[in-house]
């Protein structure tokens, strides 16, 4: 798990946990997984996150892409 600490579009900081469920993942399904949850954080909240891979370096980045009415 990690927590995401982001401020909605009417300014309101929110302190969020992504949990991972246990098991067993490949890169891709990882990925797949956290977005589902980032997606759940959009839906909820309006803040909007994706999550990339890079499949050369293996380097993941979270990205925030703003935020909206959710």
């Amino acid at each position: 798990m990690f927590r995401i600490d982001a401020s909605d579009y009417t300014g309101t900081r929110h302190y969020l946990t992504v949990t991972i469920p246990d098991g067993n993942y490949t890169s891709r399904c990882l990925i797949e997984t956290i977005q589902q949850e980032l997606n759940g954080i959009r839906d909820m909240y309006g803040l909007f996150f994706r999550i990339t891979l890079d499949e050369r370096s293996q380097r993941v980045t979270l990205h925030h892409d703003g935020s909206g009415p959710p």
